[in-house]
């Protein structure tokens, strides 16, 4: 997500569902410079208030590793990981986590940030019987069904501005698209050929395919978003008047 001139990246707060070892999560944190502060994933929660430690974000995200190998050591003193197998657990601010699953399926819902990237997380996971003050004034919702068409108006009316999953992830959903096609246009025999690694190394086939989905995605890319929000701005007054001018009014 880009902030421009609102502020520098590293300075603004995010929280992160979806873990590093998923293409979206592990994609968010080595494109991003900001200041994470939370990423729940399957196997817990991580959270720093003075922002997790992007060294070690890093070193997770390479590799596709969850948050539960996220070393300790680099945690500062309001820092903690609560796995979802832990039990009774203390942190820092006195509070007992008595079991890691139930806290990690509601803590999305305790964190403060300036944003809130969903790369994946339960379906639905925040529904309009979360209500109160929003949390965050920025959601870029990368992964699909997280938020409720009502939660996302609710949320909207109150002034967070909220990017829809169908407007946010469109080069995640052209490349599994065109994975899935190269799985349905190819024999098993081909596709074992042609699209598995062999002793951990692409084939030239594969490498060739990735290259032109990349092809395609920059392609819709350029062919989306062409007009400026001025132009926009413009065409939609203009269809305004005119149908001002046809009417009784």
């Amino acid at each position: 997500m880009s902030w421009g001139c609102i502020r520098r990246e590293k300075d603004v707060t995010k929280v992160q569902t979806g873990e590093p070892d998923s293409d979206l999560g592990s994609n968010e944190i080595l494109l991003s410079l900001d200041k994470t502060v939370a990423i729940i994933d399957g196997s817990g929660v991580l959270a720093d208030p003075a922002g997790i430690n992007r060294e070690e974000l890093i070193r997770l995200a390479k590799p596709r590793v969850p948050v539960g190998h996220f070393d300790k050591s680099k945690l500062g003193k309001d820092g903690y990981l609560v796995c979802v197998e832990d039990h009774d657990v203390n942190l820092p601010s006195g509070e007992l986590v008595i079991d890691g699953t139930d806290f990690r399926n509601a803590a999305h819902l305790r964190f403060k940030a300036d944003s809130f990237v969903t790369c994946g997380g339960r379906e639905y996971g925040c529904a309009v019987d979360s209500e109160g003050k929003p949390h965050f004034k920025y959601i870029d919702e990368g992964a699909n069904l997280f938020i409720t068409e009502q939660a996302r108006l609710y949320v909207e009316k109150r002034k967070v501005i909220l990017f829809k999953d169908s407007s946010t992830n469109k080069g995640g959903v052209t490349s599994s698209s065109l994975d899935v096609l190269a799985g349905l246009a190819l024999s098993t025999e081909e596709y074992t050929e042609l699209m598995i690694f062999s002793n951990g190394k692409p084939t030239a086939f594969y490498e060739v395919y990735v290259t032109d989905v990349q092809v395609k995605i920059c392609e819709m890319q350029r062919c989306g978003g062409a007009k400026t929000r001025t132009v926009i701005s413009d065409e939609l007054l203009n269809g305004l008047q005119a149908k001002l001018e046809g009417s009784n009014i």
